[in-house]
Order: C-alpha cells, then sequence, then structure tokens
C-alpha cells in the first residue's frame, strides 16, 4: 500500500506516481517520455549499472538501467510504501522485488528515489539502496 499524504497531491507528485504506474505496466515509452533527453540519473554507488559519471537522457537510461535491470531481474517490481512531496522535488521509499535470473535468489530490497520535476519532466532521479546486497543476488 501506497501512502501519500493529503497535501502532497502536487503535479510533482502526480507525474512520478505515473512513472511507477507506467513502470508497473511495463510501458518504458511512457517512462522515457517522462524523462525526456536532459534528464540527470543517478545509480547508487556499487549498483552494477552505475556508471562513471550521471547518466543524461532517457535513451542513456534505457541503455545502460532499465534494459540491463529488467534482463537481471526477473518480475522486477517497485512497490512504493510512502511518497513525500516537497515541491520539485519527490522522494518514495519502498521496495524492489522479484527474481535474480542468474542466482534464482530473491530480490526484495528497500530503496529511496529521490526525483525532480520540472513542467511535468523528470530532471532528476537519485537512487538509494543496499548496493552490497544488489549484488549478492545476482550472484
Amino acid at each position: 500500500m501506497t501512502t501519500t499524504r493529503p497535501a502532497d497531491l502536487s503535479p510533482a507528485v502526480q507525474d512520478i506516481q505515473a512513472v511507477y504506474a507506467a513502470l508497473a505496466s511495463g510501458d518504458l515509452p511512457a517512462v522515457l517520455a517522462r524523462l525526456g533527453d536532459s534528464v540527470i540519473w543517478h545509480e547508487a554507488p556499487g549498483m552494477p549499472y552505475e556508471g562513471p559519471a550521471p547518466y543524461r537522457g532517457a535513451q542513456d537510461v534505457a541503455e545502460h538501467v532499465l534494459g540491463p535491470i529488467t534482463a537481471d531481474i526477473d518480475q522486477l517490481t517497485l512497490t512504493n510504501r510512502e511518497v513525500i512531496g516537497l515541491g520539485a522535488t519527490v522522494a518514495c521509499l519502498g521496495a524492489y522485488t522479484g527474481t535474480a535470473r542468474r542466482s534464482g535468489r530473491r530480490l526484495d530490497l528497500p530503496y529511496l528515489h529521490v526525483w525532480t520535476v520540472a513542467d511535468g519532466r523528470i530532471t532528476e532521479f537519485r537512487q538509494y539502496t543496499d548496493t552490497a546486497a544488489y549484488q549478492a543476488i545476482l550472484r
């Protein structure tokens, strides 16, 4: 169940909830359209999808993050437990679940995602999670 505070139904929160809904339905084009060409995407240090610098643009994110993670994790689900709107910034506390294809291990790790939104477009994403546990699940 997602908890959204009544005051947090701002346009930015609605934009981010639309991203999670598109991810849940497998609508990658809708996710990429919300990211656009100017998004700056920070993977958590230690994630296998981390680049030498933040990814820039939807295609970069699709190629280096979204494609590889869906190849690594079967039935990947992102479940927000709390969504907090802070103006143009939205924080989502939730959990990744699924099964690592290579190891067969179950993924169930908490995350914090911090999004920045401007004019309906995501301009920045920051991920925080237990990267050592994630790496161990993949092996």
